[in-house]
């Protein structure tokens, strides 16, 4: 069991080194279509492995019932109490479970301070759906205002952004702006 978590950890600690490097290079020869085809068929590949994966047949009861056996709850809370009992263990759970959190974390405010060290701004682009297009170029051909447009493209920009059928704000008025530092819309 060591040697396979050994294993696993060496393969993780690789992938995570050599993964992003081996990206750049993918996507700088091939472009980022063929990237991203790559990683979804290596996905495809896991996908495969895990189907070849074959389990033991677990025992079952007489009545054809579940198997019997000690519940979730009753091996979370052993294991608890193992690690309880067990400093070095105890320790290195705590130290693993703060070291994911601040790398998780961190990672993102990594790329925040970078992409504005660099004077990248994020950009929010939205496609209208159909119906909203629609709507705004059959108004535009049958020669609507420009103030007509105007509404047209508010309401479904209120519906796309802020409302997506009625699961975020309820109306415009919940909707607040802070922080923006420049707003562009084309149409």
């Amino acid at each position: 069991m060591a040697a396979a978590n050994g294993r696993l950890e060496a393969t993780d600690a690789v992938a995570y080194i050599a993964g992003p490097a081996l990206a750049g290079v993918v996507s700088g020869s091939l472009g980022p279509t063929a990237t991203v085809a790559i990683n979804a068929g290596s996905f495809g590949t896991s996908l495969l492995g895990l189907a070849a994966i074959r389990l033991r047949p677990t025992e079952r009861p007489p009545d054809g019932g579940p198997a019997s056996g000690p519940t979730r709850a009753h091996d979370l809370r052993t294991g608890a109490a193992f690690l309880r009992r067990t400093p070095v263990l105890r320790a290195l759970a705590v130290l693993l479970t703060i070291t994911t959190f601040l790398s998780l974390g961190m990672t993102d405010v990594f790329i925040h301070h970078l992409r504005h060290g660099l004077g990248q701004d994020e950009h929010l682009t939205v496609v209208l759906p159909p119906v909203h297009a629609a709507r705004f170029f059959e108004a535009q051909e049958q020669g609507a205002s420009d103030a007509r447009l105007q509404e047209i493209a508010a309401e479904a920009l209120k519906e796309v952004c802020f409302q997506d059928g009625g699961r975020r704000a309820g109306s415009p008025e919940e909707v607040r702006f802070t922080d923006v530092e420049h707003l562009e819309l084309d149409l």
